[in-house]
């Protein structure tokens, strides 16, 4: 009877526990809905086939081609892929617009990525919207459906092997809310990455803080009235937007572009960094309107109107952004004029909180809104001074996307860690956040859990522990952190530029406790990787904590390049040195350059010398 017992007790811990014997991963994107099932044989076994339009596009050829590819690795079969007319049986997959597909068509309108994966007498039909939508069904099918994982940037993927020979999905239509969907890290720069996880790079001509592309700043000593006037004095930092001949400028040089090139919209917007011209001419119309923003728009709308008449398709994009947050009250931005919001105003000074937590930017977002322009975001996801930082803004990230959707915002870009270096569990927000910015509905924690135990595998227990920690933190803590908590930033309707830039290192976030904790875990985690390449992947992930650990202990380096005294415990040297050893053996491994944007940006070996200066010095600088 004892030995019966025992037994119950092994086989319920191992059904209630069983991540410790090595957790089933769950497909976080199942769709909801009843299945169909098609046979991918005929009644003589022979595999059906897969069809498109007699006169096929590259991108129908793509998709079948694509589909082709992934069904012989899932099912070990390969099915032909011929032009519709050439169809003898009645079982196929359908790809793109075939004659055949016409019957299916419904009220549904497909936006330009938007999806069907629909069915009809036990065949399968794919079909979508003119942007990626057709390859978007495709990818959409292998991941929901299939459970096939297009993990990171180096096509590292988790592929079923399904030995039945058939196939089930739930048939649905489906349109993104957003149609740029850019998680702009380093870890998403791959083509094949992007178009596998249906996300979209950032793409506007120029892409942003275009002046000197459109007036050189070196014209300086030629037209010193073209140029901002900042503190009483003409400097080369910006243009000054209400000297007419700046606009005559811009629009010649704009007119070239637009007729050199095929893109749908052109940035024309100030450069980073520096308030914009306060000359009497500027600050006239600027104090009238309310904000820095009203020269600037009034500009351009100016050369919308001109451009219009040759090129009535193509758009002018500009910011919304420092001293130029918000929206003039009684210009209106032209109808070709779009306005890309920065969410500087709260990423920044609260970094932690959601938008609808803090009033800044959702209460501008909602007045450019107002003013009938097409409005999209540009919003912050890292700390910019410590790119490794450990950062717990999962759950803001996801409820912020639900709160852009539901204004009606059609396009986001995150920006992250966009030079070479990696950012905390880089690889996993880039892959969480084109997940949610797919589907903002999907359940953030469901999408967590099913990247660390499809990519970690053996060691994803620990990181687990370790991702449940910091939500933890998030959860008890994101509402008393404040980057800048200064009156004016609080409650001006137009706030000045942030003092300091979007820097910051959670100290009050993250306690002795918590960073030791880490330190276990992450320890554990490479103890359970089996294999070198699990072993490397852990590595990558684990360079955040240590960054954390050494940091506490050795100091940060800030913006100004000034230290941040640490917690230095002379006994242990020897291990702060080891530490530090492994995490530039990583970053050297992975060819990563960058730990954060400013102190300058090929900064690894800065960062890490540091380090070594300090445990050499016993906690000190050297003098």
């Amino acid at each position: 009877m004892k030995k019966l017992i025992v037994i119950f007790v092994l086989l319920l811990t191992f059904a209630l526990y069983g991540c410790s014997f090595g957790f089933q991963w769950q497909n976080s994107l199942k769709p909801k809905g009843e299945n169909i099932t098609i046979q991918l044989t005929d009644k003589n076994n022979n595999p059906i086939p897969i069809i498109y339009p007699v006169k096929f596009t590259e991108k129908e050829q793509k998709a079948a081609e694509t589909l082709q590819k992934y069904i012989k690795e899932i099912y070990d079969i390969e099915l032909p892929i011929i032009e519709e007319h050439k169809l003898t049986g009645t079982n196929f997959i359908s790809v793109g617009d075939t004659k055949l597909y016409e019957g299916l068509r419904n009220t549904f309108e497909f936006n330009k990525d938007g999806c069907s994966i629909l069915d009809k007498n036990n065949n399968l039909y794919l079909q979508g919207g003119k942007g990626s939508g057709l390859i978007n069904a495709v990818y959409t099918l292998l991941e929901e459906d299939l459970g096939c994982r297009f993990w990171d940037r180096e096509n590292r993927e988790s592929v079923p092997k399904i030995k039945t020979k058939k196939l089930s999905f739930v048939p649905r239509n489906y349109n993104p809310p957003f149609i740029t969907r850019d998680p702009f890290n380093y870890e998403r720069l791959n083509g094949e990455y992007m178009e596998k996880n249906k996300i979209h790079g950032y793409s506007s001509y120029g892409f942003v803080h275009t002046s000197w592309m459109y007036i050189p700043q070196g014209w300086f000593e030629m037209h010193p009235d073209w140029y901002g006037m900042i503190n009483g004095k003409r400097k080369p930092e910006q243009l000054c937007w209400s000297n007419p001949e700046v606009i005559n400028e811009v629009e010649k040089n704009l007119r070239i572009y637009m007729a050199a090139t095929n893109d749908d919209s052109y940035h024309i917007s100030p450069m980073d960094g520096v308030p914009l011209c306060d000359c009497p001419k500027c600050n006239e119309l600027d104090e009238k309107e309310g904000t820095k923003a009203a020269t600037l728009i009034k500009a351009l709308n100016t050369i919308c109107e001109r451009v219009e008449k040759d090129f009535p398709d193509k758009k002018i994009m500009t910011l919304a952004y420092n001293d130029y947050y918000a929206p003039p009250k009684t210009i209106k931005p032209h109808k070709n004029l779009i306005i890309q919001i920065c969410s500087d105003h709260a990423d920044w000074v609260y970094p932690y909180l959601t938008y609808d937590e803090t009033d800044y930017f959702l209460s501008g977002l909602k007045k450019w809104i107002s003013t009938g322009c097409e409005t999209i975001t540009w919003n912050y996801t890292l700390d910019f001074d410590h790119f490794l930082m450990p950062y717990a803004n999962y759950q803001k990230v996801a409820k912020d996307l639900k709160i852009l959707r539901n204004c009606g915002v059609t396009d986001v870009f995150l920006q992250g860690n966009y030079l070479p270096g990696i950012q905390s569990d880089g690889y996993m927000k880039t892959w969480v956040f084109s997940k949610l910015m797919w589907n903002p509905d999907l359940n953030v924690k469901d999408l967590k859990k099913d990247f660390i135990y499809g990519y970690y595998g053996k060691a994803a227990k620990p990181i687990m522990e370790y991702e449940n920690m910091l939500d933890d933190l998030y959860i008890k803590n994101h509402k008393n952190l404040v980057v800048h908590p200064k009156e004016e930033y609080k409650h001006s309707e137009n706030p000045l530029i942030l003092e300091g830039g979007a820097c910051w290192a959670d100290e009050e976030l993250y306690t002795k406790e918590f960073v030791e904790k880490s330190m276990v875990l992450m320890d554990k985690a490479l103890s359970l990787a089996d294999n070198e390449e699990t072993k490397k992947r852990v590595l990558a992930f684990r360079t955040s904590v240590i960054y954390l650990y050494l940091g506490k202990h050795l100091g940060f380096l800030n913006w100004e390049n000034k230290l941040t005294k640490g917690d230095f415990d002379p006994e242990k040297k020897e291990y702060y040195r080891k530490l530090t050893k492994e995490l530039y053996d990583t970053l050297t491994d992975l060819e990563l350059t960058c730990v954060a944007e400013t102190n300058p940006k090929e900064n690894v070996d800065k960062y890490i010398n540091k380090f070594y200066e300090i445990i050499d010095n016993d906690g000190s600088e050297a003098k």
